[in-house]
């Protein structure tokens, strides 16, 4: 299994979700890494122009990037990247 850092920055919209409706995202996405064969190992909200830091393990790389496609089609992360 493959480590990977990934970190996102939140859309207006989620951030205002997030305070009509507070819940704990991760606990909504950890499904999504399970059926890709990943977990979720830690994750930290950030200050600046990266909202959330996530240290993920994933089977393979193509599954990685699914994981940052489906964030992106979803609405909710408005750039999802690995740093470089």
């Amino acid at each position: 299994m493959a480590k990977y850092l990934t970190m996102g920055t939140y859309t207006s919209a989620a951030w205002a979700a997030q305070i009509a409706e507070p819940r704990n995202r991760i606990d909504v996405v950890k499904p999504l890494f399970e059926k890709l064969s990943g977990s979720i190992e830690s994750a930290y909200l950030a200050f600046g122009s990266t909202d959330l830091v996530c240290n993920v393990e994933m089977s393979d790389t193509v599954s990685a990037v699914a994981v940052g496609m489906a964030f992106a089609a979803g609405g909710a992360i408005d750039t999802c990247r690995q740093p470089h």
